[in-house]
């Protein structure tokens, strides 16, 4: 591992309710933010993230925990994973303490933020090679597209088929939530804070950005907030994750499904898929082919998800994805039917 500095900041003496602007300022690509570091240390001994300092986020005056704020649930962004899979979440959102749940081992949960999990980077074997070039780490080509490439992506057309490895991005997705950041000074609009839709947030790397989120070098992510308005009486969710082992492994594929009664009094769905593209990846084709489907008829219901998963586009190795997606889909489906 490359030698590296460790910064721990006590925050803005004077006005303990912000993070030490003058922490943060430090931020950049020598300056990587530190809290759980259970993506990031494994990153730098593999000499694949090799910043000049860590600056400790932890003892910034940060959002953290779970709190509602009027119609708004606000999850700060140094929230671990045990504490989401702790909270006692209204059936709308127990898809998030599911996916928690099934996140890395209870050690890890412990450990593992909110913050660091939407930003861990793929878990693709050429990229985590030390030794092997590709275009994420800033090569010319994509090993994995003519490789092994059973765990790649069936959906996008990118530089890339690694895909994005986080569960609660995709549920985050489903509820529609937004991620406020917090910069530095040099990102984009002097600094300061935004916030985003998270379907704004997650991208696919491109030529410029070769990461899976818009994220500057100089900012932060402090806090996600989801919606409650639209979430009412009656509404359920659900998170499926298929492995290949029962615990402690990435989603072959995994869904996140969110259903809302509507005021013509069927019901809406919201569906997002992990480990099938670079991003969590939405399912409109799906969403709108089964809101034309009468939710009793079980065959007419396959049919209309087979349909809308014929865009995707099997590698050499994962074509047992789409089938698997199908299954998941039908699960949720029943799974939301006994609310």
């Amino acid at each position: 591992m490359k030698p590296f500095d460790y910064v721990r900041s006590d925050g803005d003496a004077e006005n303990r309710s912000k993070p030490s602007e003058e922490a943060i300022a430090t931020l950049g690509a020598g300056t990587r933010p530190y809290a759980g570091g259970t993506d990031m240390l494994t990153r730098m001994k593999l000499g694949i993230t090799t910043p000049e300092r860590l600056l400790d986020i932890k003892s910034l005056e940060l959002p953290r925990g779970i709190e509602r704020r009027g119609d708004t649930l606000r999850i700060g962004a140094l929230t671990t994973l045990v504490e989401i899979e702790r909270h006692d979440f209204p059936p709308a959102l127990a898809l998030l303490a599911e996916a928690a749940s099934k996140a890395a081992t209870p050690q890890l949960r412990e450990r593992a933020t909110l913050g660091g999990n939407l930003l861990q980077r793929p878990r693709c074997w050429y990229y985590r090679h030390a030794e092997v070039s590709c275009w994420l780490k800033g090569g010319e080509g994509c090993p994995a597209r003519e490789g092994r490439n059973e765990h790649h992506a069936i959906f996008g057309d990118g530089h890339c088929v690694a895909v994005h490895p986080s569960d609660l991005a995709s549920c985050l997705l489903a509820l529609d939530a937004t991620v406020t950041l917090r910069g530095g000074g040099g990102s984009g609009e002097g600094g300061g804070e935004r916030t985003l839709p998270l379907a704004d947030f997650f991208a696919a790397p491109n030529e410029e950005r070769r990461h899976e989120s818009v994220i500057a070098d100089d900012e932060l992510v402090t806090a996600v907030d989801i919606p409650l308005g639209a979430l009412g009486e009656g509404s359920s969710s659900v998170y499926l994750k298929a492995m290949d082992r029962k615990v402690w492994a990435f989603a072959l594929v995994g869904l996140a499904a969110v259903a809302t009664p509507s005021d013509e009094g069927g019901r809406t769905l919201r569906l997002v898929a992990s480990g099938v593209a670079s991003t969590p990846w939405r399912l409109e084709a799906v969403e709108k082919a089964l809101a034309d489907v009468d939710t009793g008829d079980g065959k007419a219901l396959e049919a209309a998800v087979e349909r809308a998963l014929s865009a995707a586009t099997p590698l050499a190795h994962n074509g047992y994805k789409v089938p698997l997606l199908r299954r998941l889909v039908a699960h949720a489906l029943e799974s939301l039917e006994r609310g």
